[in-house]
């Protein structure tokens, strides 16, 4: 019989985050080997030419090449991302690693503190984890637009957690060392900006987000306790506002107890665009055998393969899977 797991603690979760985030500044303003976006230029007397990366697979010094090129994947990338991401999109543009670990390794995240449309969640840390979890902080910059959107505050949460755009930050070191100079040039960035390029971590620029904030992004999108925690948040500020004496947002402080109520036996699916659009064709094609004459199903399922196989997005990849794999079963089945 499955046993549903403890959540992660969520008391002192600020205190805690403060202090990590201490030691990240701290850490940060002792290094020597950060490349600059100064260095990152080039030039005869370029600090880079003291500096190591990993770019084609190996520990070698940096090159004027190699910083050509880095130079030409902070454009790429500046130019894909915005200012603000979805949840959805979080876990859309993280690497396939990321989001296994999150769905193998990371069984919880639950809101410890609302305020203001910031939350800052209390996440499982992995196995191999040398601390007992993580905080991921999440500020909702279309705030404002909720509280305001008509409908109740948990029709509002679930628009926010669904549609809104979030900046996000993790005290993790994948986050540090791997993605935050992605969120800085991305501009959803919700911690201490990152102006050095991770030129041995991450080189090139792969991935978006840790395991635990992907997590996060699979309970803003559908975790009822998480969506009922953010509804109280947007319904104190509309009490607020209507309120001439109350001038500061109420802090919402999630107890332990309150947590228990967030923990699920089995952790929350994570899916990608990808995965909710070969589902959906799967669905419609069963629906379709039940419905119509399996030769002329099979016939439909094979004209929409053929259109499809010009197109080269990813969503159209995704199909093309579904479909492929319903003309190879047998015409009976």
């Amino acid at each position: 019989m499955s046993t549903r797991p403890l959540p992660p603690k969520v008391g002192n979760a600020v205190a805690e985050l403060n202090r990590r985030r201490l030691n990240d500044l701290q850490s940060r303003q002792r290094a020597t080997t950060i490349l600059t976006p100064e260095a990152m230029q080039g030039g005869k007397h370029s600090p880079a030419r003291l500096l190591w990366t990993t770019l084609r697979g190996e520990a070698r010094p940096i090159t004027q090449a190699d910083l050509v090129a880095f130079r030409k994947s902070v454009a790429a990338v500046g130019g894909k991302l915005q200012a603000g991401i979805t949840a959805q999109e979080v876990i859309d543009l993280s690497t396939p690693a990321d989001r296994e670990r999150a769905r193998r390794e990371i069984p919880h995240a639950i809101p410890a503190r609302l305020r203001a449309g910031e939350v800052v969640f209390s996440v499982s840390a992995g196995p191999e984890s040398r601390v007992n979890r993580h905080m991921v902080t999440i500020l909702f910059p279309g705030y404002g637009a909720a509280l305001s959107r008509p409908g109740t505050a948990l029709q509002a949460a679930a628009w926010l957690g669904q549609q809104g755009h979030l900046k996000l930050d993790c005290d993790c070191e994948r986050h540090r060392y791997f993605y935050r100079f992605l969120s800085s040039i991305g501009g959803f960035n919700a911690g201490r900006a990152e102006p050095g390029f991770p030129k041995i971590r991450n080189p090139h620029l792969r991935g978006l987000c840790c395991k635990h904030v992907v997590r996060v992004a699979s309970e803003l999108k559908s975790g009822m306790f998480t969506r009922r925690q953010i509804a109280g948040m947007i319904e104190a500020d509309r009490q607020r506002l209507e309120a001439p004496r109350r001038v500061k947002p109420q802090v919402i402080l999630v107890r332990q107890q309150q947590a228990a109520q967030g923990v699920t036996v089995k952790p929350r699916a994570i899916r990608t665009t990808d995965d909710a659009h070969r589902s959906a064709v799967l669905a419609g094609v069963r629906r379709a055998l039940a419905t119509r004459g399996a030769g002329d199903a099979r016939a439909d399922v094979a004209a929409t393969l053929s259109a499809l196989q010009a197109r080269t997005d990813v969503s159209a990849g995704a199909i093309l899977q579904a479909l492929q794999r319903v003309l190879q079963q047998p015409a009976g089945s």
